[in-house]
C-alpha cells in the first residue's frame, strides 16, 4: 500500500494487480461521509496548453504520489 490508504472495490482485487486507475472525472471534493474519500496534499501543479497535471500525496507517510491529469479545455 504505497499510498497508505485502503479503497473499497465492488469485486475482490487479485493479488497480481499492481496498478490502479481512477478516471479524473471521479475525483472530487467529498460531500459528507463518502466511501473511498481521503485527505491529501497538493505536491505540485503542472499546466500545459491543454492539460493540467496535479500531483497529490495522500498522507505524510505515503511512499507514492497520485497523478490527477485532466483536460483543461473541458474545465
Amino acid at each position: 500500500m504505497a499510498w497508505g490508504i485502503r479503497l473499497k472495490t465492488a469485486e475482490p482485487v487479485p493479488d497480481d494487480v499492481a496498478y490502479l486507475a481512477v478516471r479524473a472525472s471521479f475525483i472530487a471534493a467529498p460531500e459528507g461521509s463518502v466511501e473511498n474519500c481521503f485527505d491529501c496534499s497538493i505536491v505540485r501543479v503542472v499546466d500545459s496548453r491543454f492539460e493540467r497535471n496535479v500531483i497529490l500525496k495522500p498522507s505524510a507517510d505515503a511512499g507514492a504520489t497520485i497523478q490527477w491529469r485532466f483536460n483543461m479545455v473541458d474545465h
